[in-house]
């Protein structure tokens, strides 16, 4: 990987943030692979282990593996799955407020609510610094990664967000936290948080066992 990363991304102006996902990305596809060596397994066997992962996941690794291997000579490549149509999921705003009872501290409610009522990125949510009153919205300029560090937002781009009313006391407490604070929750496990709220909430109900991006879509 560092060979063909040097060759092909180290040189480039890209931002750092964007350098970073990407690397990231080609690290993911790698490991992917387990003990089994990029150059020197068949791309059968190549195919049988990317073809165990997730839709999405398998696509990505692909994309990323095939580079590589062209970057080496290989010409047989690894078939990409078909890409599924999108399916979001999501939880009314009566099985919400049932979910969140199963929430813990005050500070973890307070981001799930923004997650909620904003449509906001986890990312996105620790980045915030000024809300609009006279027309309750946010403008989303930045993210923060879990090492605290602030980049571009997934798209590249600046958005203004309209933040319903049931979440402006959620946002204005959001915007009392210290950095520091902030910086700390975000490298808390937000996918398992919400997941075990769910459970706890809807344990017989699996179709509601949601991770904390889908809050975004409710």
């Amino acid at each position: 990987l560092n060979k063909y990363w040097d060759s092909k991304y180290a040189r480039r102006k890209s931002q750092k943030d964007s350098k970073r996902s990407a690397r990231g990305y080609y690290q993911r596809a790698i490991a992917s692979l387990g003990s089994k060596p990029l150059l020197s397994t068949s791309i059968e066997d190549l195919q049988k282990i990317v073809d165990e992962l997730p839709n999405k996941k398998q696509r990505s690794a692909s994309n990323c593996l095939n580079r590589i291997l062209k970057f080496y000579g290989r010409t047989e490549l690894l078939a990409k799955a078909h890409k599924e149509d999108s399916e979001f999921r999501y939880l009314s705003e009566k099985d919400f407020k049932l979910m969140l009872r199963h929430v813990w501290p005050h500070k973890q409610k307070m981001v799930c609510n923004v997650a909620f009522y904003s449509g906001l990125r986890l990312g996105e949510i620790f980045a915030v610094r000024e809300f609009y009153n006279d027309d309750s919205t946010i403008h989303v300029e930045k993210q923060m990664y879990e090492d605290g560090s602030l980049g571009s937002t997934k798209n590249k781009k600046k958005r203004r967000v309209f933040v319903a009313p049931e979440g402006v006391e959620h946002v204005e407490k959001l915007l009392e936290l210290e950095t520091s604070d902030r910086q700390k929750l975000r490298k808390l496990s937000w996918a398992k948080i919400v997941k075990r709220a769910c459970k706890e909430a809807f344990p017989k109900s699996p179709e509601k066992h949601l991770n904390f991006h889908d809050l975004r879509h409710s």
